[in-house]
This record gives structure tokens, sequence and C-alpha cells, in this order.
């Protein structure tokens, strides 16, 4: 995903799981979690847009949000950021952050 289709999310008042994320991660978190995230959006892809953005190439996206470090999972609902996890997280925790504050 790049800034312009994140601020188009955004924009359109999405309901969103969105990584950020750092190739330079140490220890391979944010492969990590982005198989997590895989392994738990099965069944919300319909109500739900699942993204990635690579802080690299876009850091501007995580100092808007006061983020340091990656990876970042950001909760969006309707377009509003509602929860945030930074760091590992594993299936459980980012499908009950779903149920919680998105649905």
């Amino acid at each position: 995903m790049s800034d312009k289709e994140f601020e188009m999310l955004l924009k359109n008042k999405s309901t969103a799981v969105v990584e950020l994320y750092s190739d330079k991660c140490e220890r391979c978190m944010c492969k990590s979690v982005y198989s997590q995230i895989e392994l738990v959006m099965g069944p919300y892809t319909d109500r739900i847009v699942f993204a990635y953005l690579n802080l690299d190439q876009y850091p501007k996206v995580g100092s808007n949000y006061g983020l340091q470090g990656a990876p970042h999972v950001l909760f969006f609902k309707e377009g509003k950021m509602a929860e945030r996890i930074y760091g590992y997280a594993p299936t459980n925790m980012l499908d009950l952050m779903i149920k919680r504050y998105l649905l």
C-alpha cells in the first residue's frame, strides 16, 4: 500500500487493519506479524480491509501517528484509528482486537 492509498482508505471511512512494517525490522518481527494477520483475516475479508505499508518508503505515515519503530498494527473503524499494537501480536490477540474495535 502506498501513502496515497492509505490516505484514500481513511477518506473513504474504511474499516481496516494496517500493518506498518520496515525492511530493517530486527529479528524478522514484521514478517511474523504479517503471517499472524494472514492467519486471522479469512473470516473478515468481506467487512474489513487488510493492508500493509512500508515505513521505509512512507515514513511520513508513521510520524503522523507518532510511531517509533516497527511493526505496528493499526485498527481503523470508519476511517478513524480505534486501537494499535506495537510489536509482535499473536493471532488470538489480533482476533480479539478485531472483534472488540472493528465489528
